[in-house]
């Protein structure tokens, strides 16, 4: 077979093996076109070869194919409408198995094919979306794609459902003003399953079994930084938690301590998720000496014990069940929070292995505050959906998934070795030095979602640590091969819904004034930017797009000077036709046009004449961040650690304006907010 032109449209529904092309320039042959679209990665990026301190290759992203895996949706964790009776509610942490790069690489090396080697493909192009064709005459066997292993992670999930565990989570769905109380349950051992019912018969008699052995983590923790310390191994010599322990250690190794914080919510200190509040899984081989719980596991001192800690059956520091049991009021406006770990000193290692997940408050007939009821033409408001509900399968159900018009994005960056693990440079500074070359949407590296011609809600999260800062855009391609843009109709922000909607593009935006009157111009130049747990309510609208079209999800890097490795490109949307097939019950949309939207303006805070201002710094000073305290008026000379008395004590109720220096390494290279 050789390299033909085909535009028959009916010949796409014969083969099963399609993705989105790569977001090249304009095709010149069809070898540069399949070369660019299977191997392109955005920027050109540094490839990453074998350090000396690695032992293991790294994952060269051009191995991994781009666009072929379609995005997975979060489904609900829990939904306190129909499960308001489980109280508390379990949530573990437990090791799985996740196949996070697609489960086929890359073995076609493009780059050095000549057109005579790619006369067994045929593609197929409809404007940009291109379809390869493997030919039934190939030599499978010399030809056949190397699987990807899965990838060995950590994650949150139902005890009672193995299904639920997934990286990042399903989604906590709650009622403003419902309480939801959450036993968060440290599972990190060999076999969590095994494990409970062992401990639930009193043992395994006769044999000594390993099943409630504790797993090591899966991003070591370099002990001489100041950290959770289970170990009680500190600099000065005491034996205590929470401290800097010695240079010169080997990376821990030991039981993973975690504590889960919901990231926005209104939490009593108690149940915050306080870095020192952390716990062990209840392990049969936790070493001697080591602390079971963190230093404020049982509450701030000021406050005494947890009341919910109070009971017979709840644990202490001297009795480790291995969970803690947290209470929150979601007496605050609807948004969309997020849960990740908290643990002191390996906070960004956890989030790293162990993930997070979505906790979406809404009203009771599940709406939003600040959302008008009628729009600007009279007409009653309504936001794109539905989302997923509890007990659906947005992944696997075809007659569910295709309906669904409200979905959190969670970007992460990362990176991989060859087996699959997570990369991770050993030495001093493992995790500053990381070299993310990998973009990853819900878990998988650089998905495709295929969505109708409607209008949706996506609910982005940068789930990344460190100083990894997206500039978000869309671009796509007409039929006439003319690049444009799809702007984000940003509707609200980390604690709910924005006074106006804005418009944002990659090099500007604007907010709409009054019904679809554009007003101010915003100064944004680099796309819509998430900094580490930023998240973003935006509308994206299809409705206008052609079958066919293939738009991007592309990041713009925003402060180049702080980052080593960024990908540009983050995902894809298929716009399709038909989306439910033979399945029913997709209807016409009938969300409110972004343009058309009514939000609430902003309530001002009454008696507010004079802000107190307060001047801090965080700076980067060996392996710890110092806190300075009036930052430009002393010149960093009142630098404070962790461990310090407290100094600022802003008033409850009072209000404030924080100007914040970052800085990196010196004074001299700071960010100011």
């Amino acid at each position: 077979m050789k390299v033909a032109k085909v535009f028959a449209p009916t010949i796409a529904a014969t083969f099963a093996f399609a993705f989105c092309s790569a977001s090249t320039d304009s095709v010149g042959t069809y070898e540069d076109g399949l070369r660019g679209r299977l191997y392109d990665t955005g920027r050109v990026l540094k490839t990453r070869t074998k350090k000396k301190n690695d032992e293991k290759a790294p994952l060269d992203p051009k191995s991994v194919s781009k666009y072929v895996t379609d995005l997975w949706i979060p489904g609900v964790l829990y939904d306190d409408e129909k499960e308001g009776d489980k109280m508390p509610f379990d949530i573990s942490v437990r090791q799985i198995q996740q196949q996070m790069n697609p489960s086929l690489a890359n073995n076609y090396n493009l780059s050095v094919f000549s057109m005579a080697q790619l006369a067994e493909y045929v593609v197929l192009r409809t404007y940009h979306q291109y379809i390869l064709l493997i030919s039934a005459s190939s030599n499978s066997a010399a030809n056949a794609a190397t699987p990807l292993p899965k990838t060995t992670l950590f994650s949150y999930g139902r005890p009672d459902d193995p299904k639920s565990f997934h990286y990042p989570t399903s989604t906590m769905e709650v009622t403003k003003g419902n309480q939801t109380t959450v036993k968060w349950i440290n599972e990190l051992v060999k076999n969590p399953v095994a494990c409970r019912k062992e401990k639930k018969s009193g043992g395994v008699k006769g044999k000594k079994s390993t099943a409630c052995n504790f797993l090591a983590p899966l991003v070591g923790n370099n002990q001489g930084y100041h950290w959770a310390n289970p170990p009680q191994n500190c600099s000065d010599g005491t034996a205590k938690t929470d401290c800097m322990g010695p240079e010169g250690l080997p990376l821990y190794d030991g039981p993973v301590p975690t504590i889960p914080h919901v990231h926005g919510a209104h939490a009593a200190p108690e149940y915050d998720g306080y870095a020192e509040s952390w716990w062990l899984p209840h392990s049969n081989n936790i070493p001697k000496g080591y602390a079971p719980t963190g230093s404020w596991y049982e509450g701030p001192k000021s406050l005494g014990r947890r009341k919910v800690l109070s009971t017979s059956t709840s644990p202490s520091s001297t009795d480790n069940k291995g969970y803690a049991v947290f209470e929150y009021p979601n007496d605050q406006k609807t948004t969309g929070l997020w849960f990740h770990d908290h643990t002191l000193g390996m906070t960004l290692q956890n989030v790293y292995s162990i993930g997070y997940g979505h906790w979406i408050i809404r009203t009771e007939d599940n709406s939003e505050d600040g959302l008008d009821e009628n729009d600007c033409k009279g007409e009653f408001q309504k936001l794109p959906g539905p989302p997923p509900l509890l007990g659906q399968d947005p992944n696997n159900d075809l007659s569910v998934r295709c309906k669904i018009r409200e979905i959190p994005l969670a970007i992460q960056v990362r990176s991989f070795y060859n087996d699959g693990s997570i990369y991770v440079r050993k030495g001093s500074d493992e995790f500053i030095n990381y070299e993310f070359d990998m973009m990853t949407v819900n878990g998988n590296t650089w998905p495709k979602l295929n969505v109708a011609r409607d209008r949706y809600r996506f609910r982005l999260l940068n789930g990344s640590g460190l100083r990894e800062m997206f500039g978000l855009y869309t671009t796509y391609r007409n039929s006439d091969g003319v690049e444009n843009e799809l702007p984000f109709h940003v509707i609200g922000s980390d604690q709910g819904l924005l006074p106006k909607v804005a418009v944002v593009y990659r090099k500007s935006a604007t907010v709409f004034k009054d019904c679809g009157d554009t007003g101010e111009d915003l100064p944004i130049k680099r796309g819509l930017t998430l900094s580490p747990g930023e998240r973003y309510d935006v509308i994206l609208d299809f409705s206008e797009l052609a079958v066919g079209t293939v738009v991007y999800m592309k990041n713009e890097n925003y402060l180049p000077q702080f980052i080593m490795y960024q990908p540009e490109e983050v995902m894809c949307f298929i716009v399709t036709e038909d989306l439910c097939g033979k399945h029913s019950g997709e209807t016409p949309d009938s969300s409110t046009a972004p343009a058309d939207m009514v939000l609430k303006p902003r309530e001002d805070i009454e008696g507010v004449t004079n802000p107190i201002p307060r001047d801090l710094s965080l700076q980067n000073v060996g392996h710890q961040v110092l806190i300075g305290i009036d930052a430009r008026k002393s010149g960093y000379s009142k630098l404070k650690l962790w461990s310090d008395p407290i100094t600022e004590n802003p008033g409850r109720n009072s209000i404030e304006i924080w100007v914040t220096l970052v800085c990196v390494s010196s004074s001299k290279n700071c960010l100011g907010f």
